[in-house]
């Protein structure tokens, strides 16, 4: 199964391609801004789980967690990272990351300082999860 996050009606791949334009072009590679695909979530018993954080092994140092995966399908090879955090009424999505082009990389360095915070009303979070994995394939 492949979850692609939509916010506002907008997939995530496209609000973040914006701020990765100017850090893809300057390196020469203006093609790499927001080359995303859904997170394969075949190994979460449940979208909810992975989305609030309670599986785990899907997530990284910080409470990062993949929210989308490489147009490749391997969610490793050039993930979107971001901190979930989960509090009683809202849900936030923040400290966005492309770890391939972190501060720790041998590549330059893309600064999400300018990518927007997240922020959904957790009821409506946890309904969508669970309503998505009604889905058939789900």
């Amino acid at each position: 199964m492949v979850v692609v996050p939509v916010v506002d009606g907008k997939d995530l791949a496209d609000l973040i391609k914006v701020v990765e334009k100017p850090f893809a072009r300057a390196e020469g590679h203006s093609g790499l801004a927001g080359q995303y695909d859904g997170i394969r979530l075949d190994t979460a018993p449940k979208l909810l789980d992975y989305f609030m954080g309670l599986a785990g092994d899907r997530f990284l140092d910080e409470g990062k967690v993949a929210l989308l995966g490489c147009s490749c399908g391997e969610e490793g090879c050039w993930p979107l990272l971001a901190r979930v955090s989960v509090e009683p009424e809202i849900v936030t999505w923040s400290h966005f990351e492309q770890p391939h082009r972190g501060p720790d990389s041998k590549a330059s360095h893309w600064n999400y300082d300018l990518a927007p915070k997240f922020v959904f009303a957790r009821a409506a979070y946890e309904s969508a999860a669970k309503l998505a994995d009604q889905w058939p394939g789900v």
